[in-house]
């Protein structure tokens, strides 16, 4: 393992104090975005995953073609993985928190069931805990830059990413003057003058202040 890969530790220590057998690692990707879903990815190990494919760190860390060239190595390295959207329409309906709350709560429920329902803790990444008030059955840990620290929530962003990166391209071909397979929907110079040219679409999220939201 390089020095600056996260390795299981933390894992490995919430499954030897408790009752769970498997960690579900979850993390999102496109919550600042002002078009597209908001994308949650989960990872789950248990106590006999060894240690993370080589180059496993935070997605943002790595370049679009080292995520892709990872995706199926955490695939089989974890017990179960996935990935979920929520749609810019429902994060407009219920807002970005309750939005990641659901997303967490999907995502969670269909790593346990590939893990034949095993007793399971959740680790989020951060500090806030958005999975409980939608969900109150899952034991949930917070670990602020769990990305830099634990393997799976590593993981966990690196297939969301790549995930809600393809998604923002085939976007892309229905509204081609955002730049989306260029700013994944992020609040670039080029999306906001869009948005001022060409107005918005059914993918923004309209209760956000799209025109005055800075740079990403």
């Amino acid at each position: 393992m390089r020095r600056s890969d996260p390795g299981v530790d933390i894992e490995r220590g919430l499954l030897a104090k408790s009752s769970a057998q498997i960690v579900i690692a979850i993390d999102e990707v496109g919550r600042g975005a002002l078009a597209g879903p908001v994308t949650l990815g989960a990872v789950a190990i248990d106590a006999h995953t060894g240690g993370a494919p080589a180059g496993v760190r935070d997605s943002k860390a790595l370049s679009a073609k080292r995520r892709e060239f990872l995706v199926p190595a955490i695939h089989e390295w974890a017990r179960a993985s996935a990935v979920v959207d929520i749609p810019a329409s429902r994060i407009d309906h219920v807002g970005i928190v309750q939005a990641l709350g659901e997303g967490a709560a999907a995502v969670a429920a269909i790593v346990a069931l590939a893990c034949a329902d095993a007793p399971a803790v959740v680790l989020l990444d951060g500090h806030h805990d958005f999975l409980t008030p939608v969900n109150d059955t899952w034991q949930v840990h917070t670990v602020v830059k769990g990305d830099a620290s634990c393997a799976s929530i590593a993981g966990a962003s690196i297939i969301a990413k790549v995930h809600r990166d393809a998604v923002m391209r085939d976007l892309h071909h229905e509204h081609m003057a955002y730049g989306w397979d260029r700013n994944a929907g992020y609040g670039t110079t080029e999306h906001r003058r869009a948005l001022q040219e060409h107005g918005v679409t059914s993918y923004h999220r309209t209760t956000w202040r799209l025109m005055s939201i800075p740079n990403h």
